[in-house]
């Protein structure tokens, strides 16, 4: 595989992707292609055809001492693990997950764990599901603390805290803990400004997902995602948030064709992503 053109740009340090991406890829192939396309991080959520549970660590991820080291070497940083807890729904079982997913965490000096939302796009959460899910939040809370956890959780705006009303109370009942944003989320499925969103939720965004996509239905989508830059997102108006902001964290290329097979290798879409990012 080539490796494409460098990326000149002071937003190098951002560059990020998914492995929902490279799902059929194993752990050692992911890191050889962000090395060859020239990114900063990955993000894991799937490995060899796999999304990552407990119960599959020992087969998808090598021994955790050589997975650093691989890591390492690539100068490569591991920005998140995805879970599938869905925060609004969530019982004390979660915790037990969460606990393994931090424990491998820690292992690979990785500091966020991804956590869906939950709930349903365009229905703000009641009242009784505010209230369990600050009561999970502090028992996982004091549950990484009694076992010297480092790694927390990230809330992904993916579902229900896609509405500014939802985050704004989000952030006012849960202002500790830190947010996932779901840009393509936010506009499309959330209805919602950048701007507007990003300012009720800019405190408590440590991770951004980027995408792009048209107007058009897909099997599973009433849109459909395309290549960064052919779609209609507004990439310039998040390029402005994020340069404004000097936003630190990672802009994670979330090519979800695990779940949506018509979409072309990431291959494809990572240079026009590069692009993007050259151009703020």
């Amino acid at each position: 595989m080539n490796s494409p053109n460098p990326l000149h740009s002071n937003h190098r340090a951002q560059t990020c992707f998914s492995t929902l991406g490279t799902a059929e890829l194993t752990f050692t192939e992911n890191i050889n292609l962000a090395v060859n396309y020239e990114m900063a991080a990955v993000e894991i959520r799937c490995l060899s055809g796999q999304t990552i549970a407990p119960e599959n660590f020992a087969d998808l991820f090598p021994a955790p001492n050589d997975a650093l080291h691989r890591l390492q070497t690539a100068k490569l940083e591991l920005t998140g693990l995805g879970t599938s807890v869905k925060l609004f729904e969530a019982d004390p079982t979660d915790i037990d997950t969460l606990v393994a997913f931090a424990r491998l965490a820690d292992a690979l000096n990785c500091h966020w764990l991804r956590v869906f939302d939950g709930g349903k796009i365009g229905e703000f959460p009641s009242d009784v599901t505010w209230a369990k899910t600050q009561s999970f939040v502090a028992k996982w809370q004091e549950r990484r603390r009694s076992l010297g956890l480092s790694a927390d959780i990230m809330v992904e705006t993916h579902d229900g805290l896609t509405s500014i009303a939802s985050v704004v109370q989000f952030r006012k009942l849960l202002p500790r803990t830190a947010i996932l944003w779901d840009s393509h989320h936010t506009w499309r499925a959330g209805g919602e400004s950048l701007s507007g969103y990003f300012e009720a939720a800019r405190e408590a965004i440590v991770h951004v997902h980027v995408k792009d996509g048209i107007p058009v239905a897909s099997e599973r989508k009433p849109f459909t995602y395309c290549i960064p830059g052919q779609g209609d997102f507004p990439w310039a108006e998040l390029g402005t948030l994020i340069k404004g902001s000097r936003f630190p964290g990672k802009l994670s290329l979330e090519w979800e064709k695990h779940w949506h097979p018509y979409l072309p290798p990431i291959t494809e879409a990572i240079p026009p992503y590069h692009d993007i990012l050259c151009g703020w």
